[in-house]
């Protein structure tokens, strides 16, 4: 059995829903791992680092400013797995892509985004879907390794999955 891990971003960890639809997430795909960072002051950076290299400043630009007027500061990047991933070629934006995590982003936009007052295009969740975006997406977290406030657990039946354990063993 193949497994492919790919992250995403929850652009606000202050949205009422952010623990539903993170185990909405977790329901169709362990989540491995959350990590929080502050973005407050370097939103328009992570953006650039986090998606494509060539994507376009005017874009990167309104996406910080459309995030930073729905108050976010603290964002939540996860990683799933995928169990034997299907990737197929998206032609217009010449990279091949995998459709389980498109369609679970769908979902996602699709319950969430009417829960949402004045949302615009990009403010809720973003999701890599191969290998080169895990990629940005990993350096972007790197770059802000000084603004990382936590690593989080879920809980599991009852029980914490701990991801981040001190050296006392302690989840923290």
């Amino acid at each position: 059995m193949d497994k492919f891990s790919f992250y995403g971003v929850l652009w606000n960890k202050n949205f009422d829903f952010a623990k539903d639809l993170i185990s909405d997430i977790d329901k169709t795909y362990r989540v491995e791992s959350l990590i929080e960072v502050d973005v407050r002051d370097n939103l328009y950076r992570f953006i650039k680092d986090a998606y494509h290299p060539l994507l376009p400043d005017d874009y990167a630009k309104y996406k910080a400013k459309m995030l930073e007027e729905r108050g976010c500061g603290d964002i939540l990047v996860f990683k799933i797995t995928v169990d034997n991933p299907e990737f197929l070629f998206d032609y217009e934006e010449q990279h091949k892509f995998c459709v389980q995590t498109k369609m679970l982003k769908n979902a996602i936009r699709e319950k969430y985004i009417p829960m949402m007052d004045n949302y615009v295009l990009d403010v809720l969740v973003h999701f890599s879907d191969c290998g080169a975006e895990n990629k940005f997406l990993l350096n972007a977290v790197r770059n802000n390794r000084d603004r990382i406030k936590e690593v989080r657990t879920i809980k599991e039946n009852g029980h914490e999955r701990c991801f981040n354990k001190g050296s006392d063993g302690v989840c923290k």
